[in-house]
C-alpha cells in the first residue's frame, strides 16, 4: 500500500486509499453532472427547433383574386388523357361559355396518364392564370412544366366528369 503525502499550509496530511477513492468519486460525480447538464441543454435546444418546425406557419403570398384574372385573358388548350371520346370537346365548350380563349382541343400530345381529375400545365409566367383555371376544375393539380409560352394546358384525367359551375370569387388553390 502506498500513501500520498500532501502538504497544506500548516500541516502535513496523509492521504490513504479511502481518501483517494472518495476524491475520484467526487470528481466522477461532478463530471457526470456537467455532462448531464450539457445533454439536457442540447436536447432542449434541438426540441425548440423541432417544436418550431411542427407549428403551422402563416404564409402570405401575393395571390390574385378572381377579379384580377379574367377568363378572356387566359389562352387555354384542352387535352384528353383518357379513353373517353369527346371529353375534351365537352370541356372546351363549357370553358368557352365562361369566356376562356380556347386554342387546341385534342388528345394529350404527351400521352401522359393522368389518374386524377385533371392537370393544369403552365409556365412560370402564367402561375396566376393556371390557379384561376384550377378553380373551374376542382381536384386539378398544378404542374409547372417550364414552358415559356403564355398558354395553359388543361389535361383531363380519368376522374374528370365535367367542368364545375363557375366558382364564387375566392382565393385560388395554393394561396
Amino acid at each position: 500500500m502506498s500513501t500520498d503525502i500532501r502538504q497544506t499550509e500548516d500541516t502535513e496530511e496523509i492521504e490513504g486509499p479511502a481518501q483517494r477513492i472518495a476524491r475520484r468519486r467526487r470528481r466522477a460525480g461532478v463530471t457526470l453532472a456537467v455532462v448531464c447538464l450539457l445533454l439536457f441543454f442540447a436536447f432542449w435546444y434541438a426540441f425548440s427547433y423541432y417544436r418550431a418546425a411542427s407549428e403551422p406557419r402563416q404564409v402570405t403570398t401575393a395571390c390574385p383574386t378572381s377579379a384580377q384574372v379574367r377568363p378572356a385573358d387566359v389562352s387555354l388548350n384542352i387535352y384528353n388523357a383518357t379513353d373517353k371520346n369527346g371529353l375534351a370537346a365537352k370541356a372546351s365548350n363549357a370553358m368557352a361559355a365562361r369566356g376562356f380563349f380556347i386554342g387546341t382541343v385534342a388528345n394529350d400530345p404527351k400521352k401522359a396518364k393522368v389518374p386524377g381529375v385533371a392537370q393544369v400545365r403552365y409556365g412560370s409566367a402564367t402561375v396566376n392564370e393556371a390557379r384561376f383555371v384550377a378553380l373551374h376544375v376542382p381536384g386539378a393539380t398544378l404542374v409547372n412544366d417550364g414552358r415559356t409560352s403564355g398558354d395553359i394546358d388543361l389535361v383531363l384525367g380519368e376522374r374528370f366528369t365535367a367542368v364545375k359551375p363557375p366558382p364564387a370569387p375566392s382565393r385560388p388553390p395554393g394561396c
